[in-house]
């Protein structure tokens, strides 16, 4: 099977993506991460993008790309203050998703996560291995 010189992937282009650096790949694989780190990674994660975010929507607008709206960057910083609460590692990036939502990614090897705040304050989990959908989950 060979790849395809194509534009098109699951997400669409991503233009604004943010590496928050508040994960490191060594951490995400570990059984014993520094709870300290990823404390200071959520925060890092609420202070540096989602509260900016939030201050000044006009930089993430794009033609196509809707900035994350007042209510789904509340919800993202509600959840990742019960996240970095909770002792659960930081995400590896921080993106709006470019309708008005703002999603928290994960990668361990194969796997990777999307924890989605939609723009009405739902939020989905979706899982992929090897760039497959595995599952999809409404959270709330």
């Amino acid at each position: 099977m060979r790849m395809l010189d194509t534009h098109a992937t699951l997400s669409g282009p991503i233009d604004i993506a943010v590496k928050t650096e508040a994960a490191e790949d060594h951490t995400l694989a570990s059984a014993q991460r520094d709870q300290e780190a990823d404390r200071r990674g959520w925060q890092r994660v609420i202070d540096d993008y989602l509260v900016e975010w939030g201050r000044n929507p006009d930089q993430l607008e794009d033609e196509d790309l809707a900035a994350p709206s007042s209510k789904s960057l509340q919800f993202a910083c509600n959840l990742a203050m019960d996240m970095r609460d909770q002792g659960l590692p930081a995400p590896l990036r921080v993106v709006p998703d470019g309708e008005g939502g703002v999603s928290f990614e994960r990668r361990d090897g194969a796997w990777f996560q999307s924890l989605d705040v939609l723009e009405d304050g739902s939020i989905e989990l979706v899982t992929f291995k090897d760039y497959r959908v595995v599952s999809r989950e409404s959270i709330g």
